[in-house]
């Protein structure tokens, strides 16, 4: 089959898409755009590390195909796609990448500003499943602002995402990634992509898209090419020999990016610290929820009896996808010591995942059949949370989870992990509790702890309700993202914090 790819089907409403609302909150990356901000609001952002999400909602099961074909024109686009995208992100003509920034970084000045037509900016996913970097792109089309940029997503197979982005009018690409390590196909289909559509920023997600992304839009001659990291490699389930090999390519591309975005400042100070990729290259644009949109539909009282569940029930739960990185396994050995001191404990694991019958199997050698329930993929993930007495996130990697902010937007106690950016999010005994990864004793002991004091579990979780909403807000992530745009294409580089150390 000669390489090239269809686009997916309903994305041509992308530009007649409505308009979302704002929201004022303040930026929080360490770059200061005087250019970017109307004067009398140029306060300067918080700095954060070097540079100052998994929406747990899983699908309820198996989407559609991503349609395909091998003659649909350069890179799969339907005659007059490319144009017509073009036409709506104001590229007119073909311009070299000095002339392009200038001109495009006049469309994406200060909000409210008088600008051109929305610019283009192509997302290259990391898959088209449902994680972290799939939900960051789910929010970031729901809030971007398409008065100023036009969307698109490039997926590297079929899967959930697609049709979620398509329900909110974006338009989506097959690039094959997904079939193997080193694809030179994939690399050809993805700079005709790149050319056909012109976008003025490419951002990618994950290791592998963000190599891929970094050498096509170089070779397409893109103005922008921006790689987001959501979790490190270095705590990541992978073989040591692929880590080695996605660490490598990681550093040795980098150059060609005009920005790596790091999801919190810790995945920010491994980039600099462990992966070697230069400081002024680092810019972190912490993860956000709309905190408020994220609530349950039915009383917990209503849920609990759907799952036949008594009252008097102590219900605990975590909401993850059921992989080795999420640590399920440790959750279940600290839930026999629970159970002896809690009778009424009940467990509920929210989400599916290549590990679940490997789960639902240590379950039952631990004598847990009748306490824990395997809910699988569920769409409302926000009514189960909101029925838990508190949340666990056991997991021995993360960037910045959505699954926490949810959880905690939901007013709910939880205990988590002392990895990644959970301690950015959790203040240890005022808004949850952390705990060391791969340790169930811990885990237990903690859980324990907040089963027999439910009043200070409630205090912490109030904290942590207004903690999320004062600091994780989904349009303060947008806004950043929009000036981490507009500094690209304005060609200014980006100050490392002082607190990034060798």
């Amino acid at each position: 089959m000669a390489a090239r790819e269809l686009p997916c089907g309903r994305g041509a409403q992308a530009a007649g898409a409505r308009r979302p609302p704002r929201t004022d909150a303040a930026p929080d990356i360490h770059l200061q755009h005087e250019l970017l901000l109307p004067h009398h609001a140029c306060a300067r952002p918080r700095a954060d590390g070097i540079g100052a999400a998994l929406d747990p909602q899983q699908p309820a099961g198996p989407r559609g195909s991503v349609p395909r074909a091998g003659d649909a024109g350069r890179a799969g686009l339907r005659p007059g796609q490319a144009r017509d995208l073009r036409r709506r992100a104001g590229h007119r003509v073909r311009l070299g990448p000095p002339v392009a920034r200038r001109a495009l970084a006049r469309g994406v000045g200060p909000a409210g500003a008088v600008s051109v037509q929305p610019v283009l900016v192509l997302h290259l996913a990391g898959s088209a499943g449902w994680a972290g970097g799939e939900a960051y792109l789910l929010k970031l089309a729901s809030a971007l602002d398409r008065d100023r940029f036009t969307l698109a997503v490039a997926v590297p197979e079929p899967g959930p995402l697609v049709e979620r982005l398509h329900a909110l009018g974006i338009a989506t690409y097959h690039v094959p990634l997904a079939d193997r390590l080193v694809n030179p196909r994939a690399l050809v289909v993805l700079v005709r992509l790149f050319r056909s559509l012109r976008p003025a920023i490419v951002q990618s997600h994950g290791a592998r898209s963000n190599v891929y992304a970094r050498l096509a839009g170089r070779l397409a001659g893109v103005p922008v090419v921006l790689s987001t990291v959501h979790n490190s490699l270095f705590d990541y389930e992978v073989s040591p020999g692929r880590r080695r090999a996605y660490v490598l390519a990681e550093r040795l591309t980098s150059a060609l990016a005009d920005r790596v975005i790091a999801v919190s400042t810790a995945v920010a100070h491994d980039l600099v610290l462990r992966y070697g990729i230069a400081a002024s290259k680092v810019v972190t644009v912490r993860n956000g929820i709309a905190a408020d949109a994220f609530a349950p539909a039915r009383p917990p009282a209503l849920v609990r009896d759907e799952l036949g569940l008594h009252r008097d029930d102590r219900l605990i739960g975590v909401a993850a996808r059921m992989t080795e990185q999420k640590g399920h396994r440790v959750l279940l050995d600290a839930l026999p010591s629970v159970a002896a001191r809690f009778p009424r404990m009940r467990c509920l694991l929210i989400g599916d995942g290549p590990l679940r019958p490997a789960l639902e199997t240590r379950a039952r050698a631990l004598g847990l059949t009748e306490r824990c329930r395997f809910t699988g993929a569920r769409d409302d993930v926000a009514d189960l949370l909101a029925a838990l007495e508190l949340v666990v996130l056991p997991s021995w990697s993360e960037g910045l989870s959505f699954a926490l902010l949810e959880a905690m937007a939901l007013g709910r106690p939880v205990v988590a992990t002392h990895v990644g950016g959970n301690p950015e999010v959790i203040d240890h005994d005022r808004t949850g509790l952390l705990v060391a990864p791969g340790d169930a004793t811990a885990l237990a002991g903690a859980i324990q702890r907040l089963l027999e004091c439910p009043e200070e579990a409630r205090a912490m979780g109030a904290r942590g309700a207004a903690r999320v909403r004062a600091e994780f807000p989904l349009g303060g992530m947008v806004r950043s993202l929009e000036m981490v745009y507009a500094s690209a294409l304005q060609g200014e580089v980006a100050k490392p914090a002082p607190s990034v150390k060798n």
